[in-house]
C-alpha cells in the first residue's frame, strides 16, 4: 500500500499553517505562493479517509487563500469537492499510474482554479506567471515529499 505523509492529520495541520503564513508574507513582497495543489491533495485524502476535523482545517486554509488571492469565498472548496466527486473518478480510470495521477489531479485543479478566477476577475500575464510558478513548486513538493 502506498503511504503518503498527507495521511497524518498533524502534518496536514502544519502544512495549512505554513501555507497561510507563506501566503501572507509573500503576497506583500513577492509572488503569491499558494500551495493549492498540495492542499487539494490533502482535501482529497481527508475526504477519502473521513477525517472531517482535518478537512475543516483545509477548508479554512482554502478560505484564507481565496480571500487573499481575490477568489470568491468557498469557491475553491466547492471546486475541490466537485472535482473529487465527479471529475477525478474519471481521471483515475484514464490515468493508470498512481504516482502520475497526483500530478494530473494537481494540474486539473490549477487549471480549473484559473477558470474560476477568470469568472470574477480579469486575467493578466502576472497571474498566469504566478500560477505556472505555483504549479512548478507544487510538482516539486509532491515529487519530493509525497
Amino acid at each position: 500500500m502506498y503511504k503518503s505523509i498527507l495521511n497524518v492529520p498533524l502534518i496536514i495541520f502544519f502544512i495549512c499553517i505554513f501555507a497561510i503564513i507563506t501566503n501572507a508574507i509573500f503576497s506583500v513582497y513577492f509572488i503569491n505562493i499558494m500551495f493549492f495543489g498540495l492542499l487539494f491533495l490533502a482535501f482529497e485524502l481527508t475526504l477519502k479517509h473521513k477525517q472531517y476535523y482535518t478537512l475543516a482545517f483545509v477548508v479554512l486554509t482554502f478560505l484564507f487563500l481565496e480571500v487573499n488571492m481575490g477568489f470568491l469565498p468557498f469557491s475553491l472548496s466547492l471546486l475541490a469537492y466537485f472535482s473529487h466527486a465527479f471529475i477525478l473518478p474519471n481521471l483515475i480510470r484514464v490515468v493508470s499510474f498512481s504516482n502520475v495521477s497526483n500530478y494530473v489531479h494537481v494540474l486539473w485543479f490549477y487549471l480549473s482554479s484559473i477558470f474560476v478566477y477568470s469568472l470574477s476577475n480579469d486575467l493578466n500575464i502576472s497571474i498566469i506567471i504566478t500560477i505556472l510558478s505555483n504549479i512548478i513548486i507544487d510538482f516539486l513538493l509532491i515529487g519530493l515529499f509525497i
